[in-house]
């Protein structure tokens, strides 16, 4: 299996964090049938973990971890966004990380083709920061969470092209599992917004 594949599909159990964090940090409410939903892509993404797996032992915290954190994160985002411009949020945490991390670098001279690689991601993960950032002013963290999802459909192409890894029946299985539930939260979250 890819590799890339199964840790990103490990990772959308964000939604459940997400869910958790806003309704305890932002008191926002979320209702029954999204906890539910959220429940059913839990299982679609423990499916597609093969649990008894040594991959599933070795890695399966670190992620959960790494996908806590990450929640949290675009939790404290958007508590952000009610009083700080999107640019200062996209900016600030990368500023403070690099500072953080300078006395554990092992300081290798690279060559410059690495040099421009390194702004291209840079860049990019600015622009992606900047993104989150303004669509969390606009609208719940709750609804957005689901989004997290589509990434799905680009770790597999990435896989495919650039490792020739293929798709195994579990990941494709809880993949659908875990997709089917984002439709339906979508589908609640323009149910309540009709009602509202």
């Amino acid at each position: 299996v890819g590799f890339l594949t199964l840790v990103y599909t490990i990772s959308y159990t964000s939604p459940f964090f997400f869910f958790l964090l806003s309704a305890i940090l932002l008191k926002e409410r979320v209702s029954f049938d999204r906890w539910f939903a959220v429940a059913v892509g839990m299982v679609g993404a423990v499916i597609a973990m093969e649990p008894g797996s040594d991959l599933f032992q070795n890695i399966a915290i670190l992620v959960l971890a790494g996908t806590f954190l990450g929640a949290l994160n675009k939790i404290l985002m958007r508590r952000l966004a009610a009083t700080e411009h999107s640019l200062a949020i996209a900016i600030y945490p990368n500023v403070v990380m690099v500072l953080a991390m300078l006395p554990f670098l092992d300081w290798q001279p690279m060559p410059w083709e690495h040099w421009g690689l390194f702004a291209i991601v840079g860049v990019v993960t600015a622009g992606g920061q900047y993104a989150i950032a303004q669509a969390l002013r606009f609208a719940q963290a709750s609804t957005l969470a689901p989004i997290d999802y589509s990434t799905f459909f680009w770790v597999v192409a990435l896989d495919y092209f650039w490792w020739q890894k293929t798709l195994e029946p579990n990941t494709l299985i809880g993949a659908a599992v875990i997709v089917g539930s984002n439709f339906f939260i979508l589908y609640c979250a323009r149910r309540d917004a009709k009602k509202n």
